[in-house]
This record gives structure tokens, sequence and C-alpha cells, in this order.
């Protein structure tokens, strides 16, 4: 599957787009729709960068994030569906559907036992930052589950 052009704009939306390189919530350097910079960079806080350069990493990320999906993701699944579960992989990549001991995560475990509405329920624990609640990822979450049961 992949991303609906509804669902990319949801996603758009959410991110923001920024052209201009900063420092995130989690202390990562980030630019353009929430692309994340390598920790070694040749960008620093600051740096502008072209509007394709931004559209460039915005369709490379995003396919990232639906590879995620479809490569963890094992049960059918809704358009609407898919497309939450990328907009949260593209902002988590693999944490989403693996805990850092490698092992699934509850959100997985409810999809993979067809609970959606479980799963939607635990897309809204994934809305901390350096092990506090951050608003923005918690309405984010919010929108996500919403999309994720419509």
């Amino acid at each position: 599957m992949l991303l609906s052009p509804e669902g990319k704009a949801a996603l758009q939306q959410r991110e923001g787009s920024v052209q201009q390189v900063y420092t995130d919530a989690g202390g990562r350097l980030t630019v353009g729709i929430g692309h994340l910079l390598p920790v070694i960079s040749t960008y620093k806080s600051g740096d502008p960068v072209t509007v394709a350069q931004v559209e460039t990493w915005f369709l490379d990320d995003i396919q990232h994030a639906e590879n995620l999906v479809n490569y963890f993701v094992r049960v059918p699944l809704t358009h609407n569906q898919f497309d939450a579960l990328a907009s949260a992989a593209f902002n988590l990549g693999d944490h989403l559907f693996k805990n850092t001991d490698g092992t699934k995560t509850h959100l997985l475990i409810a999809l993979e036992a067809g609970n959606y509405q479980l799963a939607a329920n635990d897309l809204l624990s994934f809305d901390h930052v350096n092990g506090q609640v951050n608003i923005a990822l918690a309405n984010r979450r919010g929108a996500e589950a919403q999309q994720f049961l419509a």
C-alpha cells in the first residue's frame, strides 16, 4: 500500500514545513517536512534549504514510512488506517512497531490480534519526548487515531 493523496496532505499539515534547519523537541537537527538530519551533518541550525530539497527529502521519508508499515503490518488495513500508521511511522520510525529490545509494541500486537480499536488507542501512547508528554505529539497522535478509525 502507498500513502493516499489525502494521507500525504494530512501528514504534511501535521509536520509543517520549515526551509531552515532547526533543533526539534528531541534535540535532533531537523529541516523541511520533519526530515531528521544525520547526527554528523554538514548542516547546522539556521542553515537554509531549497524547496526542491525539502520535497525530495519528503518523498524519500514518505517511502520509508510506507515501507515500515508494509513490512511490519501483516493484517488487512483500510486506506485511512494505513495513512494514519504511515503518518506515525514517518514521525517515529520503526519504534512504532518495535520496542528498543526488539519485541513487538502493544500497537503491533493489537493489530495482529485484529483489535483495531485497541491499536488506535495505543497510537495515543506515542506522545512523549525525553520522558515527558509533548502536547504537539499528543495532538498529532489524537488526529492519527481519529484518522485510523475513520
